[in-house]
């Protein structure tokens, strides 16, 4: 969280850290809105489900409990190739037999961006 935070702060985005802890000081110094859930791992489900689209970058048994849960609510979701993780198997394809909705594969962050946005304004 903390280089996508980072980024998007580099872009003059606006980050959102929604925390699994119920303390705000657990959050990243590039986080302008900070929301601490107390919810653990069941803010997986919040991060997913709020979005309009998910850039997946890298990402262990977390994120892909968040790719989870968007596959089921067919939100649009590019991940970065490249970063070796537990999302690797799925880019540029399903997560499972439904085929929900393609994980779309980028090389560049820049890419991924550009993708999302199309994706989530078509």
């Amino acid at each position: 969280m903390n280089a996508c935070s980072h980024g998007a702060k580099d872009g003059n985005g606006i980050t959102v850290g929604i925390l699994p802890q119920d303390d705000p000081k657990f959050a990243n110094d590039y986080c302008d809105i900070v929301i601490p859930s107390g919810m653990g791992f069941t803010r997986d489900f919040l991060n997913a489900l709020s979005a309009d689209g998910v850039i997946i970058v890298g990402g262990g048994s977390g994120t892909l409990s968040e790719v989870c849960a968007a596959y089921m609510s067919k939100k649009p979701m590019v991940a970065i190739r490249g970063i070796e993780s537990s999302i690797t198997p799925y880019i540029d394809g399903y997560v499972d037999h439904r085929k929900n909705v393609k994980i779309i594969g980028a090389d560049t962050a820049k890419e991924a961006v550009e993708k999302i946005l199309e994706l989530i304004t078509a």
